[in-house]
């Protein structure tokens, strides 16, 4: 298991929630002086130096899904705008499922950092127009390659493997991946065959046979159609990073299918499954518990109060957002943060509850509701 993932997680993750917001933004046609404030806001908080430098420190354990849900809670609410736990459970399985995707598809371990320089690429284009919130994006870029340069091709496939393993149980169907057939509707993705292989790799047809120093070639058809890879993928800050994994598919979307309504390209069909069940014993007596929540608690310290609720507005991500107040059944797991001795983590969780959520019988407040009372 490699302790590496937090960055990778952390910054693919994020790039994802953004690509969302963006859609949904855009295709609500939110005012753009309010659409950037959300993005400025968001973007502020990930790449500030105090998150920057937590996220790269060593780890004693990896955070649990649960855990990293919980601080992209927080970075969405550090905008104008406000999410449920069913509204975050959603989009966290979106964002989730398209990571999960460009992680099985990566044609070597190496890939994910491409990946996720992709993620950064689009970040810093959304930030574009403030010179503050790029030079943020670069310096977290620089500090990214720098900090996985220095693994071996073994601790790559180590890195790729535990990425994998976080995301093993998570089936949720996605219609934009479903539309193209790249996941069936068991929630398994499909993975292609053909296309470009691996820098430095030759092409499927050749078999070579070595007799001393002579060397006899035999050549056959391959099922599928392979092409060599024109150059490696570039580490630098801003570079052509030779895939498309970790772009943005909602911007592809819409330019491949203009006539789509405003939903479909950011659909999503939910799943009904069981909730994962939280391990029995005491998680206070628990060192691994314990590093997890120090972990959570350094990294929610980074993000800022959110903004007073008379600056939030309203935005639809989801199609079936107005029962997302609606009663459940389903077994709720609460963590007493009174007894794991964390005064300032408790102050941090009670300064992001809205103090008014008590007296809402709407869906007003769903970042998932958010924009559709725009006017």
């Amino acid at each position: 298991m490699s302790m590496r993932t937090l960055p990778l997680l952390f910054f693919n993750l994020g790039g994802e929630m953004l690509y969302i917001l963006d859609q949904r933004l855009r295709a609500q046609n939110v005012l753009s002086e309010k659409a950037s404030k959300v993005m400025l806001d968001i973007t502020c908080q990930m790449f500030n130096d105090r998150c920057v430098k937590e996220i790269f420190k060593a780890q004693e354990k990896l955070l649990a899904k649960r855990a990293l849900k919980t601080v992209f809670e927080r970075l969405a609410h550090a905008s104008i705008m406000k999410l449920n736990s069913q509204a975050m459970d959603k989009l966290f399985d979106l964002m989730a499922m398209a990571v999960k995707y460009q992680v099985l598809l990566c044609k070597q371990p190496e890939d994910v950092i491409l990946v996720t320089l992709n993620h950064l690429d689009a970040i810093r284009e959304f930030v574009s127009s403030s010179e503050e919130h790029v030079a943020m994006v670069n310096s977290a870029a620089r500090t990214f390659t720098d900090f996985y340069s220095r693994l071996t091709p073994a601790q790559f496939l180590l890195l790729r493997s535990t990425l994998l393993n976080i995301f093993q149980d998570t089936h949720k169907r996605v219609s934009i991946f479903l539309k193209h057939s790249a996941q069936l509707p068991n929630g398994r993705f499909v993975i292609p065959t053909g296309g470009t292989v691996p820098h430095g790799f030759d092409v499927p047809g050749t078999i070579k046979y070595y007799h001393g120093v002579t060397t006899e070639v035999e050549h056959f058809s391959p099922l599928h159609s392979y092409d060599p890879a024109e150059a490696t993928g570039s580490w630098e800050v801003e570079g052509k990073r030779g895939t498309t994994l970790g772009q943005n598919i909602y911007a592809a979307e819409k330019s491949t299918d203009p006539n789509a309504s405003a939903d479909s390209s950011a659909g999503y069909d939910q799943v009904v499954e069981e909730e994962e069940a939280m391990p029995e014993g005491d998680g206070e007596s628990n060192p691994l518990v314990k590093a997890e929540l120090d972990l959570l608690e350094r990294l929610l310290m980074t993000v800022k109060k959110p903004q007073a609720a008379g600056d939030t507005f309203k935005l639809k991500l989801f199609t079936d957002s107005s029962s997302f107040d609606a009663p459940t059944t389903a077994t709720v797991v609460r963590l007493d943060l009174s007894k794991k001795g964390s005064a300032e983590l408790s102050q941090i969780v009670e300064d992001f509850t809205d103090a008014d959520s008590s007296k809402r019988t709407d869906s007003g407040d769903d970042l998932l509701d958010l924009m559709d009372q725009v006017g």
